[in-house]
């Protein structure tokens, strides 16, 4: 049987479950605030519809299982600019700051830091790659992509340091793919996003295609990446193993804005989050 480990709306929810809670608490004492069970495991159970084929259903963690993973770490994280957009020397200087965890528990003691809090825990992103993973600085890259900016030229995602001297690109975040680039640049915050995500995957799988020294390698990763997002266990032949770095770009292209490809394996990825 197939096992996937889930985490579901659950606890990506889960904050602002927290903004409801203290809205009915004494927005002073801290430890009035009730933490609601982010996993139960009947009821994420009763959940999901089970499949045609009851072998490729889901099977969960645990509550116990759940509450026993360590809670993720949320580190400052620092805008990024479009070439000429952001102040002279921006990258020097983030190299010099020291990781900051913004999310403690510990320290909200209002209703405004709960409803902070929550802000946070939904512009976290929960991946992290290298700056050289994203061609920030090919002006091509904004053209081709068609990537959209807020109206200070920074872009959807955010620097991120969870160590001195290390800056990377935070991705994956509820605010990647919930927020809303208005015509004149302000940023609606859990609407409908209207980011090419799509186009941007192709410029960077085209990118790294021309770049890479093992074409069989490089096909085998993009294929991996693929099989996480687009992947079925019922599916014994995965369309992806049939396509080359050519089509799968093109492919991702195709998808039109606003339109997010479906992260079965990535958002199937457990985690928790602080509370």
């Amino acid at each position: 049987m197939a096992k996937v480990l889930t985490v579901t709306l659950w606890a990506l929810t889960a904050p602002f479950g927290l903004i409801g809670v203290a809205k009915a608490q004494n927005p002073v004492a801290a430890t009035s605030v009730q933490i609601p069970k982010t996993w139960d495991g009947q009821g994420v159970a009763a959940l999901e519809v089970p499949l045609a084929n009851p072998a490729y259903s889901p099977v969960h963690v645990t509550s116990d299982y759940y509450y026993r993973m360590p809670a993720r770490t949320i580190y400052k994280s620092y805008p990024i600019f479009a070439p000429g957009k952001g102040p002279a020397g921006y990258l020097d200087w983030l190299k010099e700051q020291e990781p900051e965890i913004v999310f403690d528990a510990a320290k909200l003691k209002t209703e405004a830091d709960w409803v902070r809090a929550g802000e946070i825990v939904f512009e976290a992103p929960i991946s992290y790659v290298p700056v050289s993973s994203y061609p920030l600085d090919d002006p091509e890259f904004y053209v081709k992509s068609g990537i959209l900016l807020a109206s200070d030229g920074t872009l959807p995602i955010p620097y991120v340091i969870r160590k001195k001297g290390v800056v990377e690109v935070g991705e994956l975040s509820c605010a990647d793919c919930h927020s809303r680039i208005m015509p004149d640049g302000t940023i609606l915050k859990g609407a409908q996003g209207n980011q090419p995500h799509g186009r941007l995957q192709a410029f960077k799988i085209r990118q790294r295609a021309a770049q890479a020294d093992d074409e069989v390698k490089q096909l085998a990763r993009v294929r991996r990446g693929q099989h996480m997002i687009f992947g079925a266990p019922w599916i014994q032949t995965d369309p992806s193993e049939l396509m080359s770095l050519s089509e799968i770009a093109a492919a991702r292209g195709a998808i039109p804005p606003g339109v997010a490809p479906a992260k079965g394996r990535v958002s199937g990825m457990p985690c928790r989050y602080p509370t």
